[in-house]
């Protein structure tokens, strides 16, 4: 769950990455870093349904005090359509209600849409 530490590291060495073609596969370890994070935000809250904002805190703390709402919004609902979370946004009462059976999926090389 250490996404600002990634992200540093990623833009440090930006251009290395790149030029040997692993920048993507990074991008994808950063979208899993997210996925982490974000389930220790749902052990600590301890229920099914948590407030957004504690989600929007938890990036702020470890990635940019800048994070908003709306991009909290955004990284929960990529990792909700790429299966790495089991849940819905409720916009209208700003909460992310996950599954009680299994919200975050183990993850395998099956279901980490290596094709795309």
């Amino acid at each position: 769950g250490r996404v600002g530490e990634l992200s540093n590291v990623m833009q440090k060495h930006q251009t290395f990455f790149i030029k040997f073609g692993i920048y993507l596969i990074l991008e994808r370890l950063k979208i899993l870093t997210y996925r982490n994070l974000f389930k220790k935000v749902h052990k600590i809250e301890g229920s099914s349904v948590v407030p957004i904002i504690n989600f929007e805190i938890a990036l702020q703390l470890t990635e940019d005090p800048k994070i908003d709402m709306e991009e909290t919004h955004c990284i929960l609902a990529n990792l909700i359509n790429d299966g790495k979370i089991k849940g819905y946004i409720s916009f209208q009462h700003q909460k992310l209600v996950l599954s009680k059976i299994d919200p975050f999926p183990v993850l395998s090389l099956s279901n980490q849409n290596c094709d795309s």
